[in-house]
């Protein structure tokens, strides 16, 4: 029998930990309790069926800047907030960073609240240079991106992250997935040297690994998507299972 209550409470504590300082250990602890809420997830929704988690539907000018380079964008609404970031330690290309060292175009909206906290909003990372009409495009397109509620398995299969990448076949990937990737394929769930030499090959095991190589304030993208997940699972469910 599945406690809700119990989970709720894993969750709470890891995602408490993730937030205050991230390292490897804390990042896959929280990976690998939000992967039970990804194995729950229908049983969830039955007991609250509500609309209230909100995901990001892109405009078509915005759909149009994602052409002509490969990328990584993700929207996070109302944002994301963590204190492991020192912003005295950084210089400004540590702020916004890519797996390359060609030019680039951002369209990141990030909010340092003081030196060891920082919210993120959107990221975005484009491998080619944007003309000025272009950026004013993205700003303009963004802010009037809808934004549409819905319930939490359909929160868990809508994309999280949107990319074109060399040598992979899609180009997003959700809520779900990625938390299962993270669990997967840095060891927070199953052993990569384990006893059984049983490996499924994931269509999504390259793109993770390639998303983890962009970094906001020096910590990987996907850190703030996991965080964003759980911080939107204790919200919604607090009445629920919180009390």
């Amino acid at each position: 029998m599945v406690s809700y209550k119990v989970q709720y409470t894993r969750l709470k504590r890891h995602y408490d930990s993730a937030i205050k300082n991230y390292d490897t250990v804390s990042f896959l602890d929280l990976s690998h309790t939000l992967r039970v809420w990804t194995e729950i997830k229908n049983k969830v929704t039955k007991i609250k069926n509500d609309n209230v988690f909100q995901i990001a539907i892109l405009t078509k000018n915005f759909k149009k800047l994602l052409t002509g380079g490969s990328y990584a964008f993700c929207h996070l609404p109302a944002g994301v907030t963590t204190n492991s970031v020192n912003k005295n330690e950084l210089n400004q290309q540590e702020i916004i960073s890519g797996p390359a060292a060609e030019k680039f175009s951002v369209g990141t909206f990030v909010k340092f609240d003081n030196d060891t906290s920082m919210t993120l909003a959107q990221f975005f990372v484009i491998y080619r240079i944007l003309s000025p009409k272009e950026i004013k495009t993205m700003s303009d397109e963004t802010h009037k991106m809808q934004i549409q509620k819905v319930n939490f398995s359909k929160y868990l299969e809508s994309p999280a992250i949107k990319f074109n990448m060399e040598n992979s076949n899609a180009t997003c990937i959700s809520n779900e997935e990625l938390i299962k990737r993270i669990a997967n394929e840095y060891d927070a769930s199953h052993p990569s040297n384990g006893d059984s030499d049983f490996e499924v090959v994931n269509i999504f095991s390259g793109p993770t690994k390639k998303l983890m190589q962009y970094k906001c304030a020096k910590l990987p993208l996907p850190y703030f998507v996991i965080l964003h997940i759980a911080k939107n699972i204790l919200e919604h469910f607090e009445d629920t299972f919180g009390r």
